[in-house]
């Protein structure tokens, strides 16, 4: 944490070179140096949220819900869940992937109606996103080839943080897997930071009764449980149990660029740093003129922080 200097260099094809400084900060991310875990439960709500939500007050712990628009009658749980402290995320309105994946204007209609209930029923927004199948997944690529790529960057831009998982319970492979397999995959990992998928709905009634073991488990190593937030550790894909990233990462950024005239504008929408959250306000970079008094098409720009 502290103020650094981010350093912007832009290139044009004739080699001319300008160079803008900002000063930018980090901010201290109070969950870094905690040893965390973070429950986290797909497609509620469900007859088994209820039960979840009794578990958890049983060991003070903290989950989130990416949650669909299935099952609405079972809302209320929702809002019981927000008012206890737990995140209540953006999963799908129908995961349904054909629809869901037709297209960048089909996700976020989706978004946008699943985002509505979830602010309906909480009274407050959630940036807090699970994409059907996660971010890596290869079943958007039937419907529309590259969409992920565009999805993962475009939520950013908007303000959303997407949540894939470094921990797979394996719930999802069927209904009723046995209880000891769920607790050995869920409790497998030595990560800093846990982020465990596991599904709510109503049939997971075995994820419901191996939910206290995986808790005990990781209390005794001495573990959190945390609600996710826009800036918990965000495993990007979906890594195995017990090989999730617990280093720093590096920082990462998106880049927005308009071309506008003369005028390139850079916006560094969204980065984080291992050890803090890092907050950056827009920068224009002009367009560079040659010798020739012609403005250069910028194609490379560098952003390198001191």
């Amino acid at each position: 944490p502290g103020i650094y200097k981010a350093v912007y260099t832009a290139r044009d094809r004739s080699g001319n070179v300008e160079e803008i400084v900002q000063k930018v900060t980090v901010e201290a991310n109070p969950e870094w140096n905690e040893k965390i875990v973070y429950l986290t439960f797909d497609d509620g709500p469900s007859d088994n949220t209820k039960k979840i939500l009794d578990i958890l007050d049983e060991y003070k712990a903290k989950a989130t819900f990416f949650v669909t628009g299935h099952n609405q009658k079972k809302n209320d749980m929702l809002r019981i869940a927000h008012e206890k402290g737990h995140a209540v995320g953006l999963h799908t309105y129908t995961h349904d992937y054909a629809s869901v994946y037709e297209s960048e204007q089909a996700y976020f209609d989706d978004l946008q109606k699943i985002s509505n209930m979830v602010e309906k029923v909480t009274g407050e927004k959630s940036r807090l996103i699970r994409f059907p199948g996660g971010s890596s997944n290869t079943i958007s690529r039937k419907y529309a080839p590259g969409l992920m790529t565009k999805l993962t960057r475009e939520v950013q831009e908007k303000g959303y943080q997407y949540f894939d998982w470094n921990c797979d319970s394996t719930d999802a492979s069927g209904n009723n897997v046995p209880v000891d397999k769920l607790i050995a995959n869920a409790t497998s990992s030595q990560a800093k930071h846990i982020n465990i998928l596991m599904h709510d709905t109503d049939a997971k009634d075995t994820t419901v009764e191996a939910l206290p073991k995986i808790i005990e488990h990781y209390r005794k190593q001495g573990y959190a449980f945390r609600a996710l937030t826009v800036d918990s550790y965000a495993p990007q894909l979906k890594e195995e149990c017990g090989k999730g990233r617990s280093r720093p990462e590096k920082i990462r950024a998106a880049l927005l660029f308009f071309a506008d005239g003369n005028i390139l504008e850079l916006e560094v929408v969204w980065a984080v740093a291992g050890l803090g959250i890092l907050k950056l306000n827009p920068v224009v970079v002009k367009g560079l003129i040659g010798d020739d008094g012609k403005t250069g098409i910028i194609f490379q720009i560098q952003v390198r922080f001191v």
